[in-house]
């Protein structure tokens, strides 16, 4: 099979539709007849994918006595088919919008793809309220650099813990003085985020091969609130220690400690509250 069919395949298309297509390129003006000739398939599957391609507007027809048949540019016919997935997905999330939200889950759930992975991620970003907070090896800092920092545009307080510098333009960023160190360990990526203590994902991702090695989601407030609450430790920790490694002042450190802790805890993240709103009455 080669590599134009493949595509073709790849876009929806039968294994008929496209070997159809693809010589209706090569062989423009070819009635049904010749295209079953060439292709050695029977005329009444030959014809039933040139009906399909029709429908699809891959195939124009001369509607002459015998029927002859031309391929769209292939830049059309992906136009067309960009456009009418760009409806599809528009009417889907029209009517998924309308389905009622279920009551907090707090099981565990295993992910298992990396497209998976990045869309819990992307998708937490955007219903981020309050605060964010992200744990990010360098190879994945930019696969989710627009999500992170249109969260922070929205004025989600997005705290981010790297391992190299990176132009992060969100509300805090600490690059552990273990960067060195941590990289060298691991060979996988980490891609952590934790969104108002109230769910978290966890994982660890082979960004060349876009595989998963773990990778758990929860909306548990409990374990949301102590993954918030071990990694902002963290930050607060290497900041600290950068700071130290700097020679800042005695004043400057308290400076810096009085800063990170009122952006950390004023307000709240939502799930303490929420959590605590849930608990029995002493």
């Amino acid at each position: 099979m080669d590599a134009p069919t493949v595509a073709l395949e790849a876009l929806g298309f039968t294994p008929t539709e496209a070997e159809v297509y693809v010589l209706l390129v090569q062989r423009p003006a070819s009635t049904g007849y010749r295209v079953a000739q060439e292709l050695g398939k029977a005329a009444a599957g030959v014809y039933k994918a040139l009906d399909s391609l029709s429908r699809k507007g891959a195939v124009v027809v001369d509607q002459a006595n015998t029927k002859a048949y031309r391929a769209i540019p292939a830049s059309e016919m992906i136009g067309q088919l960009e456009r009418r997935q760009r409806e599809e997905r528009e009417t889907a999330r029209s009517a998924l919008a309308r389905l009622e939200t279920v009551a907090d889950d707090t099981r565990i759930y295993q992910l298992q793809t990396f497209d998976q992975v990045l869309e819990r991620a992307r998708g937490m970003l955007d219903r981020a309220e309050g605060m964010a907070v992200v744990d990010l090896f360098p190879k994945v800092v930019d696969l989710i650099r627009p999500d992170v920092e249109r969260a922070a545009k929205r004025g989600v307080r997005v705290w981010a813990k790297l391992y190299a510098p990176a132009p992060l333009d969100v509300f805090e960023v600490v690059v552990t003085p273990e960067a060195e160190r941590l990289l060298d360990i691991w060979t996988a990526s980490w891609l952590n985020v934790v969104i108002d203590a109230r769910e978290h994902l966890l994982s660890l991702l082979d960004v060349e091969r876009s595989g998963v090695h773990h990778a758990t989601w929860s909306g548990s407030r409990y374990l949301s609130i102590l993954y918030h609450s071990g990694i902002t430790a963290e930050l607060q920790m290497d900041a600290y220690a950068t700071a130290i490694l700097a020679g800042e002042s005695g004043p400057a450190m308290r400076k810096l400690h009085d800063r990170l802790r009122a952006g950390l805890s004023k307000p709240s993240p939502l799930g303490v509250a929420e959590l605590l709103a849930n608990l029995p009455p002493t």
